[in-house]
């Protein structure tokens, strides 16, 4: 049975992962402020809601759309450190070092202290953000063929074991071959940008179709004498 739940949260990974294909860059670079200007606000909004009531009265579209836009936001902030800079902060936490956002988020099961940041590879902790950065082989080609890393996952642990979430988290297509999907986790979003054996390939390719045209235009001239 589809649920409100699942309708909600599956729109809102949708609307924030799909975005402006054709757009250029300031065009998707706007829209990534503007989204995390709405991530913001949606935090305050829902975090205000729960501390106003004990834990036990929490709905679960409160808690779940808590920590999707928490986890959003983050993303958002890395995504646009990336665009200005052509790297990926040292830290989750240069986001906020670099004013892109105030502070972590709060984790409402842990007395709103800021979320922690966890590896894929820690155990689970309930509301935690697992970030995941592109192994070696992933990395991208920048100024100078310099090869770092520019492709990442974001996900956030849900309350509990066993808590079920109202979406099957993915990584983003292009990131599947090596981010893994850590139990119980709420919800996924993630950035791609092309590694550096895929841009190998298309210039091999380039070189290969510039050098068959100029073969067959030899070929043409050398026949028309």
């Amino acid at each position: 049975m589809i649920t409100s739940r699942f309708l909600l949260i599956i729109a809102l990974i949708l609307a924030l992962v799909s975005t402006a294909s054709a757009t250029s860059r300031e065009e998707l670079r706007k829209f990534h402020v503007d989204e995390l200007h709405k991530c913001t606000e949606y935090v305050e909004q829902y975090g205000r809601e729960m501390m106003e009531v004990p834990l036990e009265d929490w709905s679960t579209r409160q808690i779940d759309l808590y920590l999707y836009y928490a986890m959003s936001k983050v993303h958002l902030a890395l995504a646009l450190y990336e665009y200005d800079f052509d790297y990926l902060p040292s830290t989750v936490e240069g986001v906020v070092a670099a004013g892109y956002i105030d502070e972590i988020p709060g984790n409402p099961f842990e007395d709103w202290k800021p979320m922690r940041i966890l590896g894929p590879d820690e155990p689970f902790h309930p509301g935690a953000l697992v970030y995941q950065v592109c192994p070696e082989e992933y990395y991208s080609f920048v100024l100078n063929d310099e090869l770092i890393p520019l492709s990442y996952e974001l996900s956030v642990y849900a309350p509990f074991e066993d808590y079920g979430s109202p979406v099957n988290p993915q990584p983003i297509k292009h990131n599947a071959d090596w981010a893994v999907i850590p139990a119980n986790t709420l919800a996924m979003v993630g950035m791609y940008n092309e590694p550096a054996f895929v841009t190998l390939e298309k210039r091999a390719e380039l070189e290969a179709a510039r050098e068959r045209n100029s073969t067959g235009k030899d070929t043409a001239e050398g026949e028309s004498k």
